[in-house]
């Protein structure tokens, strides 16, 4: 939570420079015009003359004084132009290079989507309709039980080749 200080007894705002109190950073300051958001905000920490301290201590109401207020600051030809908080650059993060793998079929170093892959995107298809040629195979020819009868039932061949 930020401190708000308050003014001092003598403190009148200068509405005419474009000038006021603000409550964060303890002084008068200049405001700037924050064309983005079309606001003043000091420009010492940034808060715009919406805050509600802001506009209690420097008397900034819609009754007319906040317009003329905007006006001075526009008048006085500063700009606000810090970054938004989410604009600000972030520190880059080293990550470490995709691990190489290569294709049993055929050959190309391709990067590893994670430790198992064996195969590069064009010959996994490839490899898939094999493996299941080859399963299909074994199970018509009573070398393999099929994955769905594998509840306690004899199987034609119980692991023996079937005539």
């Amino acid at each position: 939570m930020q401190v708000i200080l308050e003014p001092l007894a003598d403190f009148s705002p200068a509405v005419k420079h474009g000038k006021g109190w603000c409550p964060y950073c303890g002084r008068e300051t200049a405001f700037g015009w924050d064309f983005r958001l079309n606001v003043a905000r000091c420009l010492g920490c940034g808060i715009s003359e919406r805050d509600f301290y802001v506009r209690k201590f420097n008397n900034l109401w819609p009754d007319g004084s906040l317009e003329s207020y905007e006006r001075s600051v526009k008048k006085a030809g500063l700009e606000y132009d810090a970054p938004f908080p989410w604009e600000k650059k972030k520190p880059k993060i080293n990550i470490p290079e995709r691990r190489q793998c290569e294709c049993e079929l055929c050959g190309k170093v391709v990067p590893a989507a994670n430790n198992r892959q064996k195969y590069c995107s064009d010959c996994s298809l490839i490899a898939r309709r094999k493996k299941e040629r080859d399963r299909k195979r074994r199970v018509r020819h009573g070398c393999q039980p099929p994955l769905n009868k594998l509840r306690g039932l004899p199987w034609r061949g119980q692991g023996q080749l079937v005539d």
